[in-house]
């Protein structure tokens, strides 16, 4: 066998590579594009459902949730969603090779403060929007790239109304409220976007992650949480529990700090039981830092210690009694294996016990007072959490 066929000179392998090259298909970019965005056509879009209103307008609620068949063991918290679609076609008959929604509160898409950008594949022509700020007018418009070039369509607007409370959805998370957006008196509004409760992101005692791979991302890009405040106890802890899993560090992602404040619930009111303190101390001190916001914070099912601890918040700052209580009631919208009733926050042995018998003509002065002289929180603490959380209108 003469073996010399099998050599190739360098001049015959340069042919080759030149013609492998040059035979690589190169994406085909359009020159005529047209990109059409459906009119949502809203001026006052709800973000609640219907059996959401529903729930809220009720003049009996606790009646509602004692007579309502699954009632606190389904999923009804969601948002109603804002549904976006568009149609693109282009000379070339081609997808684009990336496609982006962005969502703006302010217009300036190159903002990233104020601009929710959302990749998507490259045939998909239909999104459901969640997660806005109530009281908010938004734009939006849909990015595409066909190969270097990128061009955008028009931007279309939707305006969301007032209507408390800000629910979210989270995937894989149950019972997620933004605080914000109540009046405080004739002056003031409890800023939306910086305090978040919800439920557990991983299961207790077992730590496994509970949240998935697109609640990360509703959680960082779309909440953009900095600091994830975990209620469950700790073995580490005066309880010598594994609540928390063991966890060290937030399941939403290595952006996200996490910040252990044990706190007990077993039956007992929570924010009486002396055990507790060191832990609700931590947790305001967290909240008088404003480089952690957006914060969320949670316990197990984000109803007992956390639906106690917004109440308490939203008193000091000055919402209404009757306000903290529908944010409370909410939570039998989520999965929270059972009910909670008014009677339950009002008891003489439980949550707003400690607030109630505290000095004060209102409850923003009782709940500042159970802080101070209960729990141990320093008034700079609780006026510095005041500079962040409200704004004048």
């Amino acid at each position: 066998m003469n073996k010399s066929k099998y050599y190739f000179t360098p001049v015959l392998i340069s042919l080759l590579l030149s013609s492998c090259v040059n035979s690589k298909p190169t994406y085909p970019i359009p020159n005529e594009i047209s990109i059409s965005v459906n009119d949502v056509d809203l001026t006052n879009y709800d973000i609640h459902t219907d059996w959401q209103k529903e729930f809220l307008e009720s003049s009996d609620k606790d009646q509602l949730i004692s007579e309502t068949i699954g009632m606190g063991r389904t999923s009804n918290s969601k948002p109603n969603p804002i549904k976006i679609n568009w149609t693109e076609s282009n000379d070339k008959n081609v997808n684009p090779t990336k496609q982006v929604l962005s969502i703006s509160e302010n217009g300036e898409f190159n903002d990233p403060s104020k601009t929710m950008r959302i990749s998507l594949g490259s045939e998909v022509r239909e999104y459901d929007l969640y997660n806005f700020k109530i009281n908010t007018t938004y734009q939006y418009r849909i990015e595409n790239m066909y190969g270097s070039k990128a061009f955008n369509s028009e931007a279309k607007s939707f305006t969301v109304n007032a209507s408390t409370p800000r629910n979210y959805y989270v995937d894989g998370v149950e019972n997620v409220r933004d605080l914000g957006g109540y009046n405080v008196g004739s002056n003031f509004t409890y800023k939306q976007g910086l305090l978040y409760r919800c439920g557990r992101l991983s299961a207790s005692n077992t730590g496994k992650v509970a949240i998935t791979e697109l609640g990360k991302s509703q959680f960082v890009n779309e909440l953009k949480v900095k600091t994830e405040i975990d209620l469950r106890k700790t073995s580490s802890s005066v309880f010598s529990d594994n609540e928390n899993g063991g966890l060290t560090s937030s399941p939403a992602g290595s952006s996200v700090n996490y910040v252990s404040c044990p706190m007990d619930y077993a039956g007992r009111n929570p924010f009486t039981y002396e055990e507790n303190k060191a832990g609700i101390r931590s947790f305001f001190e967290t909240l008088s830092n404003v480089n952690n916001y957006p914060i969320a914070f949670h316990c197990s099912i984000g109803t007992d210690r956390t639906g106690g601890l917004a109440y308490i918040i939203g008193a000091m700052l000055g919402v209404s009694e009757e306000e903290l209580m529908t944010d409370y009631l909410f939570s039998n919208l989520a999965n929270i294996n059972g009910t909670r009733l008014s009677t339950v926050i009002t008891a003489d042995n439980f949550y707003v016990k400690g607030i109630n018998d505290s000095e004060g003509s209102t409850l923003m002065e009782k709940a500042t007072n159970y802080l101070v002289s209960n729990v141990g929180v320093s008034l700079t603490t609780i006026n510095t959490i005041k500079s962040i959380l409200l704004e004048t209108k």
